[in-house]
């Protein structure tokens, strides 16, 4: 019999594993996160490590990727099952970390480029199989090759809003909280790592390739929100400290338009509709998901969002500093 002091205890350990409930995606919170709890809780008293959990959503990804290119019903629906357990466990190491308290600036720049590697997969096959419906007339797959390229492009806008607007909202809300890294932060580690290199420390290939692409993925960052909405804070360092007022007025201004950013435009939202629009056979209307409806709703969003920043600044009293160039 379950006792119902037990199962309170279960999902307050639950909760406490997950971010602040008004950033996390809806999708995750009601079908992925709870399933990765399970691995994480399994995996607590283990000696697997987040970021071998990492490792192993990587792998997840490329395979259920590879199993796109496949022209077997089977294989595909295995390729879709593949590129779910791949988020799952991606959401279980972060959970992890935070339930061993032992989160890192490494797991989190891993964590960044599984995100990217797994969908990079799952782009690839998907387009293969849309291109493989449409095979005349001759012009058709190429058609697709540009649609498909145009998606990719505008949906890692979407993801890169989704992204920044979490970690803000968190850090004006949410007391203490350092989520989301600033660039000179990371461009201060990654000087530090190269002075140590120097000194007979080596980074390795993969810290130097992960450092790479991670310096890479927030400089793209700096240089979207200088256009997409100047009145936000990009370089998340300078956010003061939590102040009671602030936060209330920020939350006033930008509650509404979390819950839309994190309802449709998180990594989890993109790969759940890779998984369930290629388990059914019609990649395609993903595409056109994505392309004509998903970046109508966007353009909406950009507008109303730059709307709230400039009013939540005013009347904070706030002016942002980061919309100068970035150096590369």
């Amino acid at each position: 019999m379950v006792r119902p002091l037990a199962v309170m205890r279960l999902l307050a350990e639950y909760r406490a594993s997950l971010k602040a409930a008004d950033v996390e995606e809806h999708v995750d919170v009601w079908l992925h996160r709870p399933l990765a709890f399970v691995i994480a809780k399994l995996a607590r008293p283990t000696p697997l490590s987040p970021n071998q959990l990492t490792a192993l959503s990587i792998a997840l990804g490329v395979a259920g990727g590879l199993c796109l290119f496949s022209s077997s019903p089977g294989v595909v629906l295995s390729g879709a099952a593949l590129l779910f357990a791949s988020q799952v466990v991606d959401c279980a190491d972060g959970m992890l970390a935070r339930m061993r308290k032992s989160s890192s600036e490494l797991g989190r720049m891993l964590d960044g480029t599984a995100d990217s590697i797994a969908l990079a997969a799952a782009v690839a096959g998907t387009l293969y199989r849309i291109a493989q419906m449409y095979p005349s007339p001759g012009y058709a797959q190429a058609l697709v090759l540009l649609a498909g390229l145009a998606t990719v492009h505008t949906s890692s806008f979407h993801t890169l809003a989704y992204d920044h607007y979490k970690n803000a909202y968190m850090r004006w809300t949410v007391p203490g909280s350092r989520e989301g890294e600033d660039l000179d932060a990371a461009r201060a580690r990654h000087a530090a790592a190269l002075e140590a290199e120097r000194r007979g420390e080596p980074m390795g290939w993969l810290l130097r390739a992960v450092y790479s692409f991670y310096l890479s993925y927030l400089e793209r960052t700096q240089r979207f929100l200088a256009w997409f909405d100047p009145h936000t804070e990009a370089r998340l360092d300078r956010i003061p400290e939590h102040d009671p007022r602030s936060a209330e007025i920020y939350r006033a201004h930008h509650r509404g338009l979390m819950d839309a950013w994190r309802s449709l435009f998180g990594v989890g939202s993109l790969m759940l509709g890779f998984v369930v629009f290629n388990a059914v056979g019609r990649p395609d209307l993903f595409l056109v998901y994505r392309l004509f409806v998903l970046n109508t709703v966007f353009f909406v969003l950009w507008r109303l969002q730059r709307r709230a920043s400039l009013a939540s600044s005013r009347a904070m009293g706030y002016a942002p500093r980061s919309t100068e160039a970035v150096v590369v």
